[in-house]
């Protein structure tokens, strides 16, 4: 009885363990940007308007008046689980001329090009 116990037992084991793949849910799988902040050398907010249009992957900022748009740290907030690339974390950066990014899906379904721009009055 024992022998049948332990059959059973590791059988149950080894057909638990079996590769699962999940699929994460359509709704789930989102490539999009949907907020964005600029913050100066000294680590305060910089912008002044953000305007995100998602269907053309677009963002315009309007930054705060005297802001050096040479030194200027990005962050933006993508969709749950979602890959930003580049990285937004690089620093301070040079944001003078329009910068492309790439937000992936989780799964890797979807991809978006996203333009920001930086609008120095």
């Amino acid at each position: 009885m024992k022998k049948i116990s332990a059959i059973i037992f590791t059988a149950f084991i080894f057909y638990s363990c079996k590769k699962m793949e999940f699929k994460a849910a359509p709704d789930y799988e989102k490539a999009e940007i949907t907020a964005v902040e600029i913050y100066n050398a000294s680590a305060v907010r910089a912008d002044q308007q953000s305007v995100i249009d998602p269907v053309a992957g677009t963002i315009t900022i309007t930054l705060k008046p005297g802001q050096d748009i040479t030194r200027l740290k990005l962050a933006a907030t993508a969709s749950t689980g979602a890959r930003v690339t580049p990285s937004m974390s690089a620093g301070l950066q040079d944001l003078s001329e329009v910068k492309k990014y790439q937000v992936t899906s989780p799964g890797g379904t979807v991809n978006k090009d996203w333009i920001i721009s930086v609008l120095n009055p």
